[in-house]
């Protein structure tokens, strides 16, 4: 029945209950009736060629095919029943030139076990509202994780457990910030630097594991300090973004975290009491500043860049160790409060 034009497959075909190969290729077919499950017997389906966007979970029930080509069609997304054609004699799985978006590339591009794999474990997450992608070779988290994710009137419904070891992601996707059901989150052996800022929306999270991650931000002196310190201090520095406020104070950092020179907008910024030594020249970014304070912290010196905070009107030195003040403190030309008391300067 190759190459016929056809554009359906009448549910009367479950009665050639007898029929080992069906062969429907290059033709015009849109959709597949649930009812071909009903070939019991079917070993080879070929469905190449059509103008399939949808496979029905229905074909899970077909556990003896041997060979299923849904090669050239139009199909992005596979159901995760199909998970089950893993088990049983399935020798050719071809789903090449389709534009597949869940399984993703990545997966797919791994071959039939790593396929079947996917869907098994999002099927099992279903249940278990754990869902583990563990050393799948992922640059990027599926969007399909959001499938999870729902709200009904103020209660929200998803993910308890988000597994990632073992991949080559870098990042997260903004859009897991409302998987607000999240209390254990795994980002073992993978390349995280920085964790999102959004981290600070998941509140119910009880658990983050960073181990084999270079971690920079937040910083070491955060994350020492367990979950609940990482989402507080995430939170501080995403909402600074539009209070214009961020108050640090107190946390004893080495270094001044570059994550807050990030957030140019903002206008206020309470860093005091801590154990750095120096400001990086970065601190000039933060144009729209116009109360900054430093005092009690160990510094010996300041970046000339503090001379492109045109608008800072505030400035707050108590009790540092700086010896001499750098000469571009004199474009401050806002200044109207600047304190300098408890220092060296000669």
């Amino acid at each position: 029945m190759d190459g016929n034009q056809l554009t359906v497959v009448m549910a009367d075909i479950r009665k050639l209950t007898a029929l080992t190969e069906l062969s429907l290729s290059e033709n015009c077919i849109r959709q597949l009736t649930p009812a071909v499950a009903g070939l019991t017997n079917l070993a080879v389906l070929d469905l190449s060629g059509n103008q399939l966007s949808f496979v029905p979970t229905e074909l899970a029930l077909m556990t003896d095919l041997r060979r299923l080509s849904l090669r050239c069609n139009y199909i992005t997304e596979l159901p995760t029943e199909l998970h089950v054609l893993a088990e049983g004699n399935m020798i050719m799985f071809d789903i090449s030139d389709n534009g597949m978006k869940s399984p993703p590339p990545e997966v797919v591009i791994q071959g039939n076990d790593a396929i079947f794999d996917y869907l098994r474990r999002f099927h099992e997450a279903r249940a278990s509202s754990a869902l583990d992608l563990s050393d799948m070779c992922l640059s990027y988290l599926p969007v399909d994780v959001m499938r999870f994710f729902r709200t009904e009137g103020t209660a929200c419904f998803g993910l308890k457990r988000l597994i990632l070891d073992g991949n080559n992601m870098s990042w997260l996707p903004n859009y897991l910030r409302t998987m607000t059901t999240l209390t254990h989150l795994s980002l073992k052996w993978c390349n995280f630097t920085k964790l999102p800022y959004f981290i600070g929306d998941l509140q119910n999270l009880t658990r983050i594991d960073l181990e084999g991650n270079d971690i920079v931000s937040p910083p070491a002196e955060i994350v020492r300090r367990g979950v609940n310190a990482m989402v507080k201090y995430m939170r501080g520095i995403d909402s600074a973004w539009w209070t214009k406020d961020l108050d640090i104070s107190g946390q004893r950092f080495e270094t001044v975290p570059l994550e807050i020179c990030d957030v140019d907008s903002l206008t206020s910024l309470k860093m005091h009491s801590q154990n750095f030594s120096d400001i990086p020249e970065e601190i000039g970014r933060l144009t729209a500043l116009n109360h900054l304070n430093l005092q009690y912290c160990a510094l010996v010196e300041l970046p000339d860049s503090i001379g492109a905070l045109f608008h800072l009107r505030e400035l707050i030195l108590n009790n540092n160790r700086l010896v001499s003040l750098p000469p571009g403190i004199g474009a401050c030309t806002a200044l109207t409060d600047f304190r300098l008391h408890e220092n060296q300067l000669e």
